[in-house]
């Protein structure tokens, strides 16, 4: 297997003080964990399994981008940023069986 980066925007509610994460190249994909470190294996790992889903029914898997680029391109982007005040990004290693097909 092969591991890819991609970039992870997390929030923590203060209310609850769990972290939210979503991955902008994976549409679909979100996690959530009690702590900082349980939201970051939580996503490495749902995300590899959301991908080899995703390879098994020929889904495309979108390359990832840049910070930079998902700030341009991601239309979510100034909504995220304002609910949550852009918290918190890290980079997300998932593991990949095959070539990610790129859209």
């Amino acid at each position: 297997m092969k591991s890819t980066n991609y970039v992870a925007l997390m929030e923590h509610d203060r209310r609850t003080g769990k972290y939210g994460v979503v991955v902008p190249d994976i549409p679909g994909f979100s996690t959530v964990g009690d702590s900082y470190d349980d939201a970051v294996k939580n996503a490495a790992e749902g995300l590899t399994g959301h991908i080899e889903v995703m390879e098994k029914y020929g889904e495309t898997v979108a390359p990832p981008r840049t910070i930079e680029e998902i700030k341009e391109q991601w239309p979510e982007w100034e909504e995220w940023r304002g609910e949550t005040g852009g918290d918190i990004v890290a980079t997300i290693t998932a593991a990949t069986r095959g070539v990610l097909q790129v859209k």
